[in-house]
């Protein structure tokens, strides 16, 4: 019994860190911090590769070096 209720707060807590992580990595992508954007998105992809947001955090890190790449050029004259 215990250890069932071990395992389901463990998953509850990994869940937890996940939706922390990716929040964070949407909240730095609409601050205009792209590359940290990027990384924190690649961080989630390879520490919570369960879950089923995997797909979309792969597309926001692309998303975060063009949007990154852009700015770039913009700030280049």
């Amino acid at each position: 019994m215990a250890l069932g209720l071990m395992v389901v707060a463990m998953k509850a807590r990994y869940r937890t860190m996940a939706d922390e992580s990716f929040r964070r990595a949407e909240e730095l992508f609409q601050s205009g911090a792209f590359t940290k954007a990027q990384q924190e998105f690649e961080f989630f992809r390879n520490e919570y590769a369960s879950d089923p947001r995997t797909h979309r955090a792969k597309l926001a890190a692309e998303l975060s070096k063009v949007a990154q790449s852009i700015d770039d050029e913009l700030a280049d004259p």
